[in-house]
């Protein structure tokens, strides 16, 4: 019988299958993307399976199958980032995360810097004095390094210098003191670096 695996788990999208399971998708920071089906808890259960709420983190036990879909046997919460869906501009800044991440982290690969990033990101959009700009930048450049796709784009000491910023940014230092215009355009540098690479870029609502 295959052994159970524990592992950390942020829960980007919940998808209802059937009328009494979800399907929970997600990242971590050792399998990559990964998809539980689980049973969609009634309100006010004793479950743990509550805790599989989008933008948590969870330490999540498994049993592997040779399948998409993994079933869940345990969660416990970490964090809940889950906040962040009172202010508008960080919940669509959150769910842009959670399509790009979707998007372009496979399965049963290792993010271990990109994983640690997301959660500095869905922590700082869950304070709402919180600019979407500087998170959004944070994750796209934080995706690029683990990937080995930014150094090829750091040609000047002052694009290296910058990229340093950036990316002592995206794993939890102050942001840069920049204005939002300044901002919108490093995303969109951000951006166009992954096109480059040929990832899937959402659109930005």
């Amino acid at each position: 019988m295959t052994e159970s695996l524990a592992t950390d788990f942020i829960v980007l999208r919940k998808t209802p299958y059937g009328t009494s399971r979800l399907i929970v998708a997600g990242i971590s920071p050792t399998q990559g993307q990964l998809a539980f089906i689980t049973p969609n808890p009634l309100p006010g259960s004793k479950s743990n399976f509550p805790h599989l709420d989008l933008f948590r983190w969870v330490k999540i036990v498994y049993r592997p199958s040779t399948g998409k879909l993994q079933r869940c046997q345990d969660a416990d919460l970490i964090q809940d980032f889950s906040g962040l869906t009172k202010n508008y501009p960080s919940f669509q800044a959150a769910c842009w995360i959670a399509q790009f991440t979707l998007a372009n982290v496979l399965p049963e690969t290792t993010h271990e810097h990109y994983f640690h990033a997301l959660t500095v990101a869905l922590e700082r959009l869950a304070d709402s004095n919180t600019q979407p700009e500087p998170v959004l930048t944070g994750i796209a450049v934080a995706f690029l390094f683990e990937e080995g796709w930014l150094d090829g784009y750091q040609q000047s000491d002052q694009q290296m210098e910058q990229c340093k910023q950036l990316l002592l940014m995206s794993a939890g230092a102050p942001p840069p003191k920049l204005t939002p215009q300044c901002w919108s355009q490093l995303f969109d540098w951000a951006c166009q670096l992954l096109r480059r690479a040929e990832c899937i870029v959402p659109p930005r609502a």
